[in-house]
């Protein structure tokens, strides 16, 4: 009975913990999510709020609509990162969400932005991904996949995931 309780109370402190770290340096009221640790704020209310919600848009048309938020395609440097926005997404109700990474510049070579040289170091790709060659050269979050990368045409229709510095959006 002490392990359950002992257990109960680890996760409480991890919801907890993980609620004050979603919150930090990040705007929440327009849906933003992150923390000055993480050293990201995510918008993740235009993919889970409908009243709110980004349009679909290709991967270059996402980059745009990030741009004119004063943000950019997400990236993904840690595994921090990645799993706040696994557990941030896991109740969007789209199937799949850009990131910021691309081989447009060189095949095989994933870099954040476009022909930035900033290269993809961390990644979480879907066991077996990137396998779509020179026709698919952009990276999307899978939600059916529990959210892990893949790599797709550039000119499908997705939600983009922007991302600021933690206190710009303030």
């Amino acid at each position: 009975m002490a392990t359950c309780h002992t257990l109960l109370a680890f996760v409480i402190a991890t919801v907890i913990v993980s609620y004050t770290l979603a919150h930090e340096g990040c705007d929440i009221n327009n849906g933003w999510y992150g923390s000055t640790e993480l050293g990201a704020c995510y918008n993740l209310g235009s993919l889970t709020n409908p009243e709110s919600r980004a349009q679909r848009l290709d991967w270059f048309a996402a980059d745009q609509y990030c741009t004119d938020l004063g943000a950019r395609l997400a990236t993904v440097r840690t595994q921090a990162q990645q799993d706040l926005i696994r557990m941030a997404l896991g109740t969007a109700v789209d199937q799949w969400v850009w990131l910021g990474g691309n081989d447009l510049g060189t095949e095989g070579v994933w870099e954040w932005g476009y022909e930035t040289g900033d290269l993809v170091v961390f990644s979480s790709w879907e066991p077996g991904q990137p396998n779509g060659g020179e026709d698919w050269n952009c990276i999307i979050l899978w939600k059916e996949h529990n959210w892990f990368w893949g790599d797709y045409s550039c000119d499908a229709l997705y939600y983009p995931l922007c991302q600021v510095a933690p206190g710009s959006m303030l």
